[in-house]
């Protein structure tokens, strides 16, 4: 009998979720749907070139150790997926840890393309940055590479919905 109504709950739900999914008028191919314009390639070339100016202005914030201006690069809840680190969602360590003394970055933009939707982007380039090591403390240069996904937010504006980058290994002096 508990089999029975197990099956009969879950056939239930089924034919909700499908029910609710099937009489969408959003869902792509649905004949009611209003379609969506792509955005011209001008459009496209403009949302590049702000997201270059976005990256370009979070790197001037860093250099002025200006915490508010540089969390604007970031869109709410945006992931932060970095080396050695768990994930975090949302601004709230970059603002707890702030910019250590002789914190200095430069991040170069090797490639940006939004998508054909105009409402997702995604840049990365490589970088030069001299911090804090982790285990020892004292000043470090290192230099890598980096890669963000931006997102159109409600505004107009370009922000970041997931950032990461990698640390190139130290040059030895056979590969210099």
């Amino acid at each position: 009998m508990r089999f029975l109504a197990k099956t009969l709950i879950s056939i239930g739900l089924s034919a909700a979720v499908a029910l609710s999914v099937g009489c969408s008028k959003e869902q792509v191919g649905h004949p009611d749907a209003q379609p969506v314009a792509a955005p011209s390639a001008e459009a496209r070339a403009a949302d590049e070139s702000a997201i270059r100016a976005v990256v370009v202005r979070t790197v001037e914030a860093a250099a002025r150790r200006d915490m508010d201006a540089y969390l604007k690069f970031y869109a709410p809840n945006a992931a932060l997926v970095l080396p050695g680190l768990p994930i975090t969602y949302g601004v709230a360590s970059p603002r707890k840890n702030g910019f250590p003394e002789g914190y200095a970055i430069k991040m170069d933009t090797a490639k940006v393309e939004v998508a054909s939707s105009g409402d997702l982007g995604y840049a990365f380039g490589t970088y030069e940055q001299t911090a804090p090591d982790a285990k020892t403390h004292a000043l470090t240069d290192t230099v890598g590479k980096w890669m963000v996904v931006f997102r159109k937010q409600p505004d107009g504006s370009w922000g970041a919905i997931a950032d990461t980058y990698n640390v190139d290994p130290p040059k030895t002096e056979s590969s210099r």
